[in-house]
């Protein structure tokens, strides 16, 4: 999968208690205009490879209207198209209201950033305030579109064998496509190597 980096940065405060966010990279306030974007999809389409068209969060006030509305439309499904983007639980249920928006743009692939299935460690982990009974709909919602919901989630020093499990359970409820998951002092020895360079 190709990464196309829109640019702009998260104006969201995750991780601030362990050292802030550290996954939006290349740093950068510039946000790629509507034409590029398109002309660099229409390239990657052309040759059928799939694109993740990066953002820390697609359907935040930034990008909605600069970035995913001025995404090309695809007639109901270009063959070529396979786009990837991330999103947060909390902006796509208040943004998109018909999740077939995202196919006519040929968004095949979301990526949440659920972190825990532990609504205390979310909290403590400072992401946006969004419930288990929401990264469910919005999971399995997706999924009846034949969008695949993918999830980030976290394992870190402040987690417990309940934590875990309300994790454990949260994956066997939605059945998310693809989980990426991170101990969260890797995040720590990122910031340490980023510091030396």
């Amino acid at each position: 999968m190709k990464f196309l980096y829109a640019g702009g940065e998260c104006k969201n405060h995750c991780f601030a208690n362990y050292g802030g966010c550290l996954v939006h990279t290349p740093k950068t306030t510039e946000i790629l205009s509507s034409e590029e974007i398109a002309y660099q999809l229409g390239l990657l389409t052309s040759k059928h490879e799939q694109a993740f068209v990066y953002t820390p969060d697609m359907f935040s006030d930034l990008y909605y209207k600069s970035v995913f509305l001025e995404l090309p439309f695809y007639d109901g499904g270009f063959p070529g198209a396979y786009i990837a983007v991330n999103a947060s639980v909390r902006t796509l249920i208040d943004k998109v209201k018909d999740f077939s928006d995202l196919l006519d743009r040929g968004i095949r692939e979301v990526w949440f950033g659920i972190e825990s299935g532990d609504e205390l460690m979310r909290k403590k982990y400072g992401k946006p305030n969004f419930s288990n009974s929401e990264v469910a709909f919005t999971t399995k919602e997706l999924q009846r579109f034949g969008i695949h919901a993918c999830w980030y989630l976290l394992d870190s020093k402040d987690d417990t064998d309940s934590s875990r499990l309300a994790t454990y359970e949260l994956i066997r409820e939605c059945e998310p496509y693809r989980i990426r998951i991170w101990p969260l002092e890797d995040l720590e020895d990122l910031s340490d190597s980023e510091t030396k360079t």
